[in-house]
């Protein structure tokens, strides 16, 4: 099991963005689990590799535009990777929960309030009868 783990160490990446092909300066303006916004300076056009692994509701924008996003690509199957041609970009990835995680965590948080309630009740009596 160590040596799955430490191999698997070796492949993660090392930089949450990086160029495939071209010649491309990046700056990382913000980045927190759901939204990564970057200023890109691409001087050639360039394929660049996000390294987040693609769920549905993950959205591109480049400039203020939807984009497409690449997550087929045999080679990072599952990454999200995007195509650019020379410019320059701002592009925002952010990713904005589905009408499943929605509900789910709905029905977490109705949940959580129901087991507090019933708790403070029980303690409640408790007190009560002492």
């Amino acid at each position: 099991v160590l040596k799955y783990i430490s191999k698997r160490a070796k492949d993660m990446p090392k930089l949450p963005i990086e160029v495939i092909e071209g010649e491309v300066e990046i700056k990382q303006i913000y980045r927190n689990p759901t939204k990564h916004i970057y200023l890109i300076n691409a001087k050639t056009d360039v394929a660049i590799k996000e390294n987040t692994f693609y769920f549905p509701n993950w959205k591109l924008l480049i400039n203020n535009l939807q984009y497409p996003i690449d997550f087929k690509n045999p080679k990072y199957m599952g990454v999200i990777n995007f195509k650019l041609k020379q410019g320059i970009y701002k592009a925002e990835l952010e990713f904005k929960n589905t009408k499943l995680r929605t509900i789910s965590q709905l029905i977490s948080i109705i949940t959580i309030t129901i087991v507090i309630i019933l708790l403070l009740e029980i303690h409640i009596i408790k007190l009560i009868r002492k």
